[in-house]
């Protein structure tokens, strides 16, 4: 097995923690759900010690490490373990726990993370297939979780988006061009579902895209 396959299934595992991670995050917001708070705190303990670890070997093993720490990915990295390491302390403005919900959701960064890593690597692995659907669903999942988590943090007021699980399925219909029974009534709101419809129209422009490539290679591929 050779580096470049090694180092995809260790980001496979990684992204496969972060989704992982942010179900937590979202169940916990779940009224119904909050007698198993122990067992989320828990979760969080094991993920974030997971974070960390790769925090610090990605420093290490990083040729320029100034570079790596204030890039994109790296502030992301950082922020996916930040909220929860401060929340340890004696920390008054983290002490509301929806803040400290609010600010881990900051590890949905990870999710562009993972799948632009990934999908720089299949491509090295995979010269020759240019036909990617997963491509289509790793964009699909990472816009649900980018405006659902938007909008669990600007219309938390707002009941039927007033749990993470609600937010996100507003953001997946948005999405595939349904239209939800919950209109947003912040500016802020509107703006993201502005936003949502936008990367909506793009994600059915993708789709169609690739069925079309997908059909023209599958029965046209001898003329």
């Amino acid at each position: 097995m050779n580096k470049n396959k090694l180092i995809l299934i260790a980001e496979d595992l990684l992204a496969l923690v972060t989704v992982f991670s942010l179900t937590t995050i979202a169940a916990e917001t779940v009224p119904d759900l909050r007698e198993y708070a122990n067992i989320f705190y828990k979760i969080e303990i094991a993920v974030v010690v997971i974070f960390v670890i790769e925090y610090l070997v990605r420093i290490f093993t990083t040729k320029n490490k100034l570079k790596y720490i204030f890039s994109f990915y790296g502030i992301a990295d950082l922020l996916s373990i930040l909220p929860t390491l401060l929340g340890f302390g004696n920390f008054v403005f983290l002490k509301s726990l929806r803040v400290i919900r609010i600010s881990r959701l900051f590890r949905m960064l990870r999710v562009f993370k993972f799948s632009q890593v990934a999908n720089d690597i299949e491509t090295r692995l995979k010269k020759e297939q240019e036909i990617d659907f997963f491509f289509y669903f790793k964009a699909l999942f990472t816009f649900t979780v980018l405006f659902g988590g938007l909008i669990y943090i600007f219309e938390f007021h707002n009941l039927p988006l007033a749990d993470l699980p609600k937010s996100l399925n507003w953001a997946f219909q948005i999405l595939l061009g349904i239209t939800p029974l919950v209109e947003p009534y912040t500016v802020a709101g509107e703006v993201i579902e502005i936003m949502a419809k936008f990367s909506g129209f793009i994600l059915l422009a993708l789709l169609i895209f690739l069925l079309r490539e997908f059909i023209m290679k599958t029965f046209y591929k001898d003329f």
